[in-house]
């Protein structure tokens, strides 16, 4: 979850960038059409009511805006899912091992 600190951070690291803290359900805040980019990370699904997230970021994109949502999802490609389990099963770094055997 960002803070005020987090968001003075980003404000500083990425001035060209304009960041806000809100509620994604009601974007009072922005009017219809004025926003290139609306993103969202691992938020929608813990909104209340995600049909109202998805209805204020289509309200509040410009024409040919960017809707940018990242979520967990099951991968369909067998090639690809091989690839995302690998990647997301944890395994202990090879440090623990040297650590286990006392070294």
């Amino acid at each position: 979850m960002l803070s005020e600190t987090n968001l003075e951070h980003l404000a500083h690291a990425a001035p060209q960038i304009s960041f806000h803290l809100g509620n994604a359900e009601h974007l009072d805040g922005f009017a219809d059409n004025s926003l290139d980019l609306y993103t969202i990370a691992f938020g929608l699904r813990n909104c209340t009511h995600p049909e109202r997230v998805l209805a204020e970021a289509y309200r509040v994109l410009k024409p040919g805006g960017v809707f940018s949502c990242l979520e967990f999802s099951h991968v369909e490609n067998p090639v690809l899912a091989k690839c995302v389990g690998r990647l997301s099963s944890p395994s202990p770094p090879p440090s623990s091992s040297a650590i286990k055997r006392g070294v």
